[in-house]
């Protein structure tokens, strides 16, 4: 199965405009989710701030999807579709008293099948065990949300996500990240650069903020000699309202403010380029699936943007998605 992962990567590799040699052995895939980053708050997308210079970097290097979205406008049922493939309908959380149903797999159950060790470190409970997301991870901590009112900052989560990458075993490894600190209500951290003292100002300053740790996780990859082993996938899980329609914050409305998203993806290997596309984040599984060589999953809603990663399909501005509340 290795072999075969391999084989796929090297194809892809091999596509006009990649202009470069595979690395040998499989991919490790590091998954970022921040929550409440909605899009146009993000450099690569055009925001006159600088508030995502790491990431932006990142999308400098991979593949920028300008037209994602979610498939909710809050955290549960937009995290269960990214990690499930599944829309909300489909995979059924959908409001506090639900839990993943039996049968239904996650991204980190598939990956375990081709030898990947799974792990996730998450920083709020509506990513949490509590509603079945640990299915499928070796190594699932939401310790840091355990028995308290306080919701972890990036800092912590980082440090976290540091420690468990340390003690996983040798061998190719999926792991999933989730910070909250963009979500309301907003804090200042000394350190971090002000925008003034407006809403938007302080959750400019708690995106930038995050940033500056999801650095440090990019840091310790390289350190490790693993950049250019590790596929990146960076992705909010829904956006917020700054009185746009009249509407506040988020929860309850399907506008784009509270819908469209960033998507990176950073393919060692793989040109840089802008996708116009629309795609969802129910994309994100059968995407991360083909990239490493797994069967087709036809019980999954999205379908795999491969070709737009790599060059090879057309842009589709007529493809439909879907969200739900």
């Amino acid at each position: 199965m290795k072999q075969t992962r391999i084989w796929i990567l090297s194809l892809l590799l091999m596509l006009p405009g990649c202009g470069a040699e595979p690395p040998t052995g499989p991919f490790n895939i590091l998954l970022i989710s921040i929550d409440t980053l909605r899009q146009d708050h993000v450099g690569c997308y055009d925001y006159d701030r600088e508030t995502t210079p790491n990431l932006d970097e990142l999308a400098r290097q991979g593949t920028v999807f300008e037209n994602a979205v979610s498939t909710s406008c809050w955290t549960l049922p937009a995290h269960a579709s990214l990690l499930t493939g599944l829309y909300p309908a489909f995979h059924g959380l959908q409001d506090d008293g639900a839990k993943l149903p039996e049968g239904i797999p996650t991204v980190a159950g598939q990956l375990s099948q081709l030898d990947y060790f799974t792990l996730a470190v998450v920083s709020h409970v509506y990513v949490s065990s509590e509603f079945g997301l640990e299915r499928g991870f070796e190594l699932f901590d939401d310790s840091l949300i355990e028995g308290g009112e306080e919701i972890p900052i990036a800092a912590e989560v980082v440090t976290r996500t540091l420690e468990q990458m340390a003690g996983i075993p040798a061998g190719p490894f999926f792991c999933f990240v989730h910070f909250y600190d963009p979500h309301f209500e907003y804090e200042s951290h000394e350190g971090t650069p002000s925008f003034g003292d407006r809403q938007v100002d302080l959750y400019d300053h708690e995106i930038l903020f995050t940033d500056g740790h999801i650095a440090r996780v990019i840091d310790r990859v390289k350190e490790l000699g693993l950049y250019e082993r590790t596929i990146f996938v960076l992705t909010g899980d829904h956006g917020e309202g700054f009185g746009e329609h009249g509407i506040y914050k988020h929860g309850y409305h399907l506008y784009a403010q509270l819908l469209k998203v960033p998507l990176i993806f950073r393919v060692p290997g793989l040109a840089p380029r802008r996708v116009s596309t629309p795609v969802q984040h129910v994309d994100i599984v059968p995407t991360l699936a083909n990239l490493v060589g797994a069967g087709p999953n036809q019980a999954m809603n999205g379908r795999s943007l491969v070709g737009e990663i790599a060059g090879s399909a057309p842009a589709d501005a007529d493809r439909l998605v879907f969200q739900e509340v």
